[in-house]
C-alpha cells in the first residue's frame, strides 16, 4: 500500500489523530504575586489557570465525538425546576387554581425533551458515530497540498 496524498502524490503525510494530538496541549498553572499598597499593606495572591490549547491543524483534524445526552437533560430539568417554582409563585398570588394544568404541561414537556435527547444522542451513537470515527482512524494530512483524505488498507 502506497502512502502518498491522492491529489498532488506527496508523501509527506501524516494520520489525523496524531496531527490531533500533537497540536493539542492541556494547561495547568499556578502563579503566586505579592504587593504592597500605600493605604491596604501588603497583598499576597494566587492564581491557577486551567485550561487547554490547540493548533489550527489540531482543531481541523479533531476527532468527531459522541453525543453527550445527560448535558441537555440537566439542562432541561433545571428549567423544568424553574418553570415550576414560576408557577408555584403564581399558585400562592394567585386565588384560580390555573397552576394544576401548568404543571402537568410543563412536566410532560420535560419528560418528551429528555426522552426525545436521550433517544437521538444513543442513536447517534450507535449509528452514525462508529462510521464516523472509523473514518477519522484512516485519514490522513497532506503537509503539501493540506488536503485531508481517506486511506483503506
Amino acid at each position: 500500500m502506497d502512502f502518498i496524498c491522492p491529489n498532488c502524490k506527496s508523501e509527506n503525510i501524516q494520520r489525523l489523530s496524531a496531527v490531533f494530538h500533537h497540536g493539542y496541549a492541556d494547561i495547568n498553572a499556578t502563579g503566586t504575586g505579592v504587593g504592597y499598597g500605600v493605604n491596604s499593606g501588603a497583598v499576597v495572591s494566587t492564581t491557577q489557570i486551567n485550561g487547554s490549547s490547540q493548533t489550527i491543524a489540531a482543531q481541523r483534524a479533531a476527532p468527531p465525538y459522541k453525543k453527550k445526552w445527560y448535558d441537555s437533560v440537566v439542562k432541561y430539568t433545571f428549567w423544568y425546576l424553574v418553570c415550576m417554582f414560576i408557577t408555584y409563585l403564581m399558585f400562592i398570588t394567585s386565588k384560580d387554581d390555573i397552576t394544576s394544568p401548568l404543571c402537568r404541561g410543563f412536566t410532560i414537556v420535560w419528560i418528551v425533551m429528555s426522552i426525545v435527547k436521550i433517544v437521538t444522542s444513543i442513536r447517534y451513537n450507535r449509528n452514525k458515530y462508529p462510521p464516523l470515527i472509523d473514518s477519522w482512524n484512516n485519514s490522513y494530512l497532506c503537509y503539501r497540498c493540506n488536503d485531508i483524505f481517506e486511506l483503506r488498507p
